[in-house]
């Protein structure tokens, strides 16, 4: 699958690719060939799907991450790490601790004068960590309000929603990516996912179709494959498709889509 001329040993010298591991969240760990500039352009095509992106996302924007470091960040759980070890360029991740049960007040209140100093555009949340939800609310006014805060990874329930919102008054955002494909779909301000035009020029269809629930809507799977290794990687999940093509936010192109 290399280019001609090009060599894996090569790019890792240079600097140009790394290995990179995945989470290993459900089974082992799977090495991957990562390349940082074709990340960050996959990234920003997603952010055309949805207005407050387009409106907040500028390539140097600060982000504030809170994630199970296992997944992505620094583990640190005997040691507390202070803010220089937790900032990798335009990002800040909240977190060191691998069980946010382990999380004390003074961690929580941590996290939200960080908020205030480092006053990111967005939040990249996973919604297990909801433990700080009610010390959050309690706080009410005092927590900085980034502009989006965007679920990727994982899906947020309606409880979660109506917790967060509690606290934070940011559009809530899905984004989906993986780390072999790069970032997939992006909900737009609507509440649709719509296609992402990535560099790696991916297709999305549906498959295993369920039972047919309307005229309009078939539930089924949600695939993501590269057309150059078409068929080699799937990426499953059960939605609900709108054949119709047409959202509300006048983006009508690639497919559309609800959970």
């Amino acid at each position: 699958m290399l280019p001609p001329g090009q060599s894996i040993d090569l790019g890792i010298a240079s600097g140009k690719i790394h290995l990179v591991d995945t989470s290993g969240t459900t089974d082992d760990k799977i090495t991957n060939i990562w390349n940082q500039e074709w990340w960050d352009a996959s990234e920003r095509a997603s952010w055309k799907l949805n207005s407050h992106m387009t409106r907040l996302a500028t390539g140097d924007h600060h982000e504030a991450i809170l994630v199970n470091p296992k997944n992505v960040g620094i583990i640190s759980d005997n040691v507390d790490l202070p803010i220089e070890r937790r900032r990798l360029s335009r990002y800040l991740y909240l977190n060191e601790k691998t069980d946010p049960l382990s999380w004390t007040p003074a961690i929580m209140d941590r996290m939200v004068s960080e908020l205030d100093a480092f006053r990111p555009r967005c939040s990249k949340p996973i919604h297990r960590s909801c433990k700080a939800v009610p010390y959050l609310a309690a706080r009410g006014s005092d927590v900085y309000q980034p502009g989006a805060i965007v679920f990727t990874y994982e899906y947020p329930t309606v409880l979660h929603h109506r917790q967060i919102g509690r606290i934070f008054s940011a559009p809530r955002i899905s984004s989906y990516g993986t780390t072999e494909v790069g970032y997939v779909f992006m909900q737009c301000e609507e509440g649709s996912c719509t296609r992402t035009r990535t560099i790696a020029g991916l297709i999305f269809s549906p498959f295993c179709r369920a039972r047919r629930t309307s005229p309009r809507q078939d539930p089924g799977h949600a695939t993501a494959e590269p057309l150059e290794l078409h068929g080699a990687l799937q990426y499953g999940d059960l939605v609900s498709l709108d054949e119709s093509g047409k959202c509300r936010c006048g983006r009508n192109t690639g497919l559309i889509w609800h959970r």
